[in-house]
C-alpha cells in the first residue's frame, strides 16, 4: 500500500512479489537437493516421495487442492479449525490476495521437485566430473613418480 502511494504501480509490485517468489522456491529447492545429496536412512524413500507432486498430472493436482482448501469441507479447514489454529474457516479462493497466495503455494508444492531433480542431476555431474578429474590427477601423479623411480 505505501509502494502504491510512491508511485509503484500494483502490477510491478505484482511481478517484485513474484521474482521474489521465485527466488525463494529456487533457495529451497537448492538446500532441499543439498539436503537430499547427503547419506542418510530413508534417502531412497525420501526422493521417490517427494517426485510424487511431479508425477502427477496438473488437473489432478487442481482438483486435489481444490477438495483440500474447499471452504466447508475441506481437509485443511478442518485441520485448522479442529487444532484450535483458526476460530473460522479460512475462505482460500475467495479473496484476490488469497487466491494468488493458494495458487502460487500449489505451484511451489508441484514445481519443486521438478527443480530440485535437475539441481541434484546437476550436483552429481559436477561431483563426478570432479572425481574422475581427480583419480585421473592421481593416475597421472603415480605414474609420473613410478617411472621417475626408474621402475
Amino acid at each position: 500500500m505505501m509502494l502504491t502511494k510512491m508511485g509503484v504501480s500494483p502490477i510491478s509490485m505484482r511481478s517484485v512479489l513474484l521474482s521474489w517468489v521465485t527466488l525463494k522456491m529456487l533457495w529451497i529447492e537448492l538446500n532441499l537437493t543439498l539436503f537430499l545429496n547427503r547419506r542418510f536412512r530413508g534417502r531412497g524413500f525420501l526422493r521417490a516421495s517427494l517426485l510424487a507432486p511431479y508425477a502427477l498430472s496438473t488437473v489432478t493436482i487442481t482438483f486435489l487442492w481444490r477438495w483440500m482448501l474447499n471452504d466447508i469441507n475441506g481437509i485443511v479447514n478442518f485441520v485448522l479449525l479442529s487444532l484450535g489454529l483458526v476460530s473460522s474457516q479460512i475462505l482460500f479462493m475467495r479473496g484476490s490476495v488469497s487466491a494468488i497466495s493458494t495458487v502460487i503455494m500449489m505451484d511451489v508444492w508441484q514445481a519443486t521437485p521438478y527443480t530440485a531433480i535437475l539441481l541434484h542431476a546437476g550436483l552429481q555431474a559436477i561431483q563426478a566430473n570432479s572425481t574422475t578429474h581427480a583419480e585421473a590427477m592421481a593416475a597421472t601423479s603415480f605414474s609420473s613418480s613410478t617411472s621417475d623411480n626408474g621402475t
